[in-house]
């Protein structure tokens, strides 16, 4: 949905799922869905129009898999289900996916770097596309 100040416009998702996440980037608006990503963005008109990156990138999604988080990282928007994190490089326009054996519970950014947390497993960070386990030690100083 979308206000003007004055009217309600609704846009629905272009295979009528329900949408999961949105992030504003740049003059994009980035959602996902039930086995979907993509793109909005004004036409001349002013009117948000759908384009779907999962579809021009042939993305091979799970059975009843759904992109839960949206993230930017420099060139890179990434898609989070609970299963994989789609990564999506603006500049080259290549694709590549971190797939998990057991389920994500969230994808965060800290400065440059990209953490996810598996249930039950551990910490995670994402370099080059590879994932890598770190044993976090948390110290809390009572003052």
């Amino acid at each position: 949905m979308e206000f003007n100040g004055a009217k309600w416009n609704l846009y629905h998702s272009p295979k009528e799922t329900i949408i999961r996440s949105v992030k504003v980037i740049d003059s994009l608006v980035y959602t996902g869905s039930f086995r979907g990503f993509g793109s909005w963005k004004r036409d001349r008109l002013g009117l948000l129009k759908y384009t779907s990156l999962s579809e021009a990138l042939q993305v091979e999604f799970l059975e009843d898999e759904e992109v839960w988080n949206i993230l930017r990282l420099e060139d890179w928007i990434l898609f989070q289900s609970l299963d994989r994190i789609h990564i999506y490089d603006q500049v080259k326009k290549t694709y590549s996916v971190v797939d998990s054996k057991s389920k994500m519970s969230k994808l965060f950014k800290v400065g440059k770097r990209l953490y996810f947390q598996n249930v039950n497993k551990g910490l995670y960070q994402i370099e080059n596309g590879l994932m890598f386990w770190f044993l976090m030690m948390l110290f809390f100083k009572i003052i």
